[in-house]
Parts: C-alpha cells; structure tokens; sequence
C-alpha cells in the first residue's frame, strides 16, 4: 500500500491514454512523482519552520514573564556596607552587653533546675499545640455511629 498515492479517475485526465503520445505520457509520470517528492520536501520544511517558531515563542514567553514578575531577587548580588568606627565599637559594646545578659539567664535557669533537683520535684510542661480543651468541635459526620 502506497501512503497518499491517491489515484485519479479517467474522467480529470484531459484526453483518453490511447490519444496522448508517450513523451507526453512519460513527461505527466515524472510531474507528478516530482510533485510528490516536492510535496514531502515542502512538509518537512513547514514543521521545522514550524518547531522553531514554537520555541522562539516559548522563551519570548518566559523572558516576558520574568520581566513583568521580577521579584528583585538576584543570587549574584552582594551588599557591601561602610561602616563608621564610632558604630562599630557601639555594635561591639551592644553584643557584649547581648551576651553578658543571655549568660545571666543561662545561670539563673541552671540554678534554678538545680534547686527543684535537690528537692526531688521537676515539673514538666506540655506545649499547647491546638486549640484549648473548652472549645467544642462541630461533629460533621453522620449521626449514628456504625
């Protein structure tokens, strides 16, 4: 079976095949295989046209969108800060300060686990994670239980 090698009835042929001279007859065949050889050369040639034009159109796409959602986020960028000296010696005094304060809590909070330690009672809290035990929930399932 010949793909698209649809054949033409006698009536669309202009004189009958006992009237045409075989040059003529010859010269037709080699149109019309030349035709069809033309005719595939053609389709290829439009689907890649037609591939690129869909790929073009696809990263014209993305490069719009990136430009109308530009988010101000760049891997690339790097701040660069001056500082005064006068700010710097005041960031030093402000972190030890941060640091001399957190050590005073961490030693309260050991005496403190010391102290119910020696007693021999330590408490132990649960975090609340939901909602608390007076609200009700809404029941949305059927009314009989199975």
């Amino acid at each position: 079976m010949r793909l698209f090698n649809f054949r033409k009835s006698n009536k669309s042929t202009v004189q009958s095949d006992s009237q045409v001279p075989d040059e003529v007859r010859s010269f037709t065949r080699a149109e019309q295989r030349e035709r069809a050889s033309l005719a595939w050369v053609v389709g290829i040639i439009s689907l890649l046209v037609l591939i690129a034009i869909f790929i073009c159109l696809f990263f014209a796409g993305r490069w719009a969108y990136s430009q109308l959602t530009d988010n101000g986020t760049s891997p690339d960028t790097s701040e660069v800060t001056t500082e005064n000296p006068d700010s710097k010696d005041k960031d030093e005094k402000s972190a030890e300060e941060n640091k001399a304060k957190k050590e005073k809590q961490d030693a309260a909070a050991r005496e403190n686990n010391s102290a119910q330690s020696a007693q021999g009672t330590t408490q132990q809290t649960t975090p609340v994670t939901g909602p608390s035990e007076d609200e009700t929930l809404p029941q949305t399932g059927p009314d009989l239980d199975l």
